[in-house]
């Protein structure tokens, strides 16, 4: 009963503190759901524990209360994580670092994150952060220039998922450097001593769209080269493939490249007995 007692009163007294923090704190289960957060955390970020706490994290980002799950990039990674955290609900941005706590046997836990408010922060404070950690673990910063807090974070999410294999698509307006990320994608991933090939899917008619993407035989059809032709898919491969504007695609090629992301393989255009490629 002693034993309850002072455990009782040492987690009364740690939540306590805790509430008395000036910054935010938060606290995840390996499950993804968070469990607790403190009153700063509620006033930094605009919101009730009771509306939160209880939810899982990939809750919290569908319903808009963050834009990116720190407590998700650390289960991932189990690493001590920073980021900027947006806030769409309220357009505000946080520098919010996660830690992960290992149980005896050396399994995570939990994860543990501090909230802190950038509009609060001294400049000074502010701009040692940011040249200390922004870009910790980002080489070749001179390829891309970025300032603001937004955009370096998304070159630091760009920069995650070059690291893996999957294929990565690029939302935005035209003009916005869709392209540019393409680059910094490929120049970071896996694939950086391949080729970077690119093509603007909208410039090209859409009957040759198909030759182009994935090239084709000897005597496939009229007018083609006497010695067949590789396509794009051919030439990128080992390398990055980029097809700028991708959704101005015909809806008829739409379904032969997902079959292609889906399955890693084509093969070139061919003359069959119907007459079809």
């Amino acid at each position: 009963m002693l034993a309850e007692k002072l455990w009782s009163a040492s987690v009364s007294s740690l939540l306590a503190l805790l509430d008395n923090s000036p910054n935010g704190i938060f606290i995840c289960t390996k499950e993804k759901y968070l469990v607790y957060v403190n009153k700063a955390y509620e006033q930094i970020n605009g919101l009730n524990a009771s509306d939160i706490v209880g939810k899982t994290l990939y809750e919290l980002v569908s319903m808009g209360y963050i834009e990116t799950s720190i407590g998700l990039l650390v289960i991932e990674s189990k690493q001590p994580t920073s980021i900027i955290q947006r806030l769409p609900k309220i357009n505000k941005e946080l520098l919010v670092t996660a830690n992960p706590v290992f149980d005896a046997n050396n399994e995570l836990d939990l994860i543990v994150g501090i909230s802190m408010d950038l509009n609060k922060l001294s400049q000074e404070k502010w701009e040692l952060w940011r040249n200390k950690n922004a870009f910790s673990e980002l080489p070749h910063e001179d390829t891309v220039i970025a300032q603001s807090a937004i955009m370096r974070n998304t070159l630091n999410l760009t920069y995650r998922a070059a690291q893996s294999k999957v294929s990565i698509l690029f939302l935005g307006e035209s003009g916005v450097g869709k392209d540019v990320l393409a680059r910094y994608t490929h120049e970071n991933g896996p694939f950086r001593k391949g080729p970077m090939v690119s093509i603007n899917c909208a410039a090209l008619p859409s009957e040759l769209l198909e030759s182009e993407l994935y090239g084709y035989v000897k005597g496939a059809f009229t007018g083609a080269k006497s010695d067949g032709k590789p396509g794009l898919f051919e030439l990128a491969s080992g390398g990055t493939l980029f097809l700028d504007e991708v959704g101005d695609l015909p809806l008829t090629l739409q379904p032969k490249l997902l079959r292609i992301l889906e399955e890693r393989k084509m093969r070139r255009l061919r003359w069959n007995q119907d007459g079809a490629g």
